[in-house]
Parts: structure tokens; sequence; C-alpha cells
């Protein structure tokens, strides 16, 4: 499930950066919002399936606004971190394996994703979201 929310928010902050020449940090911002979207029908079905949301439309959507605000966080997190680590250390082109050429957003993402994201993620949808009643 992680692969798959980190391959739909990396895809969207690459289309938005390369695509449409938006803002980085809020390229990134805008992706998090769709991986959020995408990761919580993926949690529910999936990852918290032992503790999937009662049927029902409205539960349904009333566990996806709370979701979102829960998740808001990790929004934040990005985006600051990345208007921050940006100013500090520059935004490169790197070259991987000689050919693939990746901005320094990626990897500055990569490190607020792994040290603070899914740390911050994991306790608030444990302890909001699909906590036990």
């Amino acid at each position: 499930m992680g692969l798959l929310g980190f391959t739909v928010d990396f895809g969207i902050a690459a289309a938005l950066i390369n695509g449409l020449n938006i803002h980085t940090p809020t390229a990134n911002a805008l992706s998090a919002e769709c991986a959020i979207i995408f990761n919580f029908s993926m949690n529910n079905f999936w990852s918290f399936k032992h503790k999937q949301i009662a049927p029902g439309v409205f539960t349904y959507l009333r566990k996806l606004i709370k979701f979102n605000i829960v998740s808001s966080g990790s929004v934040v997190i990005q985006w600051s971190g990345l208007t921050v680590l940006i100013a500090l250390f520059g935004e490169q082109s790197h070259k991987i394996f000689g050919t693939i050429s990746l901005g320094s957003w990626v990897f500055y993402k990569i490190f607020l994703i792994a040290c603070i994201i899914i740390p911050y993620s994991y306790f608030m949808y444990n302890r909001f979201i699909w906590k036990k009643s």
C-alpha cells in the first residue's frame, strides 16, 4: 500500500512541477492531498481491514473528512519542510545511473516522509481514524 501511495504522490508532484511548472512545495502539497484520498480508501479496505469503517456513504464520508483533517498535518509538514530545505540547500537536478535526472525536491521529500510523515501518520491514524471503539 505504501508503494502505491508513494507512486500516486510522486507521480502527481512530478507532473505538476515538470508539466505545469507549479511551485515545488505547492505541487507537493497538492500531490500529498491526492495521495491522502487514495491512501484513505486503501487503508480502509486493506491496511486496517480488521478495523474497517462500518458500511454507509455518510459514515464513510464523515471518516474521510476526519482522515483528511488528521492527514492535513502531513501536507503542512511537507509544504513547510520542502520550503525550508529548498531555501537552505537549493534545488538542483541530480543524475542517477548517469541518465535519470531527479530534482533535489525528490530527495528532500523522501527524507521528510521517512523521518517525520510516516511516524506522524501511523500514530494519528491509529489514534483517531481506525481506533477500536
